[in-house]
């Protein structure tokens, strides 16, 4: 009598990240990452990045640059899942998990991801611009094209190149405060 071991259907994911590796004429090579609904078999979000050197701290490192990040449905934590695996990416590469980006202002004017970026824990170096991120993410708003500028942002953090204590002086009522607090939203 043949006796047959019983067989368990082994857990399908719903969600892959499915990644392609591709050569540049350069020498570069670029890896595209799709991140996809099994189930449905739709694309939920990509993200092209290769390998780079940076400068950090007076030295250059190795960093993962991540060029493209777009999620098609804002919102369901699928940028999160793909910044995740830039993460673990960076660290497979030989960056030691170092991250860095572009956040880009021309996907969506009235929803740019400098925001979904600093949540993250990526940030500017930029001491006013990180702080005005700040201040978005405390008052839960939605930042526009008009709020920041495109700007490379880092993970881990950089050290900011500027203190609260080495602003300028500005006088407690006067005209270059009200312009200073305008332009750069601050109370």
């Amino acid at each position: 009598m043949l006796i047959t071991p019983t067989v368990h259907p082994s857990k399908i994911p719903n969600i892959l990240i499915y990644t392609v590796d591709k050569p540049l004429n350069s020498g570069v090579i670029r890896h595209y990452s799709k991140l996809i609904d099994l189930k449905k078999g739709e694309l939920l979000a990509y993200m092209n990045a290769e390998k780079e050197l940076i400068p950090k701290e007076h030295k250059l490192v190795p960093s993962l640059y991540v060029d493209i990040l777009m999620s098609l449905s804002k919102g369901k934590g699928f940028g999160t899942k793909l910044m995740n695996y830039a993460k673990i990416l960076s660290k497979k590469l030989g960056c030691e998990g170092n991250i860095h980006l572009i956040a880009c202002n021309s996907f969506d004017l009235n929803r740019v991801p400098h925001i979904f970026y600093k949540k993250w824990g990526m940030n500017t170096g930029d001491y006013l611009i990180d702080t005005k991120m700040d201040k978005f993410i405390q008052k839960n708003k939605k930042a526009k094209a008009s709020d920041f500028p495109n700007i490379e942002m880092y993970y881990p953090p950089v050290k900011t190149e500027i203190n609260p204590d080495e602003l300028p002086y500005i006088e407690e009522d006067g005209f270059w405060k009200s312009l200073f607090k305008k332009i750069f939203s601050l109370k």
